[in-house]
């Protein structure tokens, strides 16, 4: 179980094979519970799915066989089981539409990087990902929208922060 990226939607190309899909949204009560497990997830560990399958609100379940293509909003936590070999790829995107999905998960993110139990090779990786993935949001949002000011506003509350985990983690290596 994993979320990708780090505030952008994703465009999923299923090729071939056959996989079930286990899709919950970006709910707070999800990304609060999934922050209790964040950021050793829930990969690989099949009895942390079934405590998911129980406490995780909102589940959507899409079973694939043939090609088909898909969008996963924003902080979507989700599993992918494969019944044999399979694949399938994605692109990321921003999109007006995701944009108060992208807030709210970002909101969460400024939580994580902010506690100091927090790995700090963790928070520098999520802070890097949010500053390279904001400019589409301010290409697709507008440079001088709601946005655009929201996420200058969360790399100035997240800039001192970034630079302790950045130096904590440089020093631990």
């Amino acid at each position: 179980m994993h979320t990708d990226f780090a505030g952008l939607a994703q465009a999923i190309v299923h090729f071939e094979g056959e996989k079930l899909w286990l899709l919950w949204p970006a709910t707070a009560k999800n990304l609060k519970r999934w922050g209790l497990q964040h950021p050793q997830p829930w990969i690989g560990h099949p009895s942390r799915l079934l405590e998911a399958l129980d406490s995780l609100e909102g589940l959507e379940i899409m079973h694939v066989s043939d090609p088909c293509a898909f969008i996963v909003p924003p902080f979507c936590i989700h599993a992918v089981i494969a019944f044999a070999g399979s694949s399938h790829t994605c692109v990321s995107f921003a999109h007006a539409a995701h944009w108060a999905t992208a807030q709210a998960g970002l909101e969460f993110c400024k939580g994580l990087v902010r506690n100091p139990m927090y790995p700090a090779n963790s928070a520098v990786e999520l802070v890097e990902k949010v500053e390279h993935e904001a400019p589409l949001w301010e290409k697709v949002m507008g440079k001088k929208s709601q946005a655009s000011a929201y996420l200058a506003a969360w790399k100035r509350d997240t800039a001192a922060i970034y630079l302790r985990h950045k130096n904590r983690n440089v020093s631990s290596v």
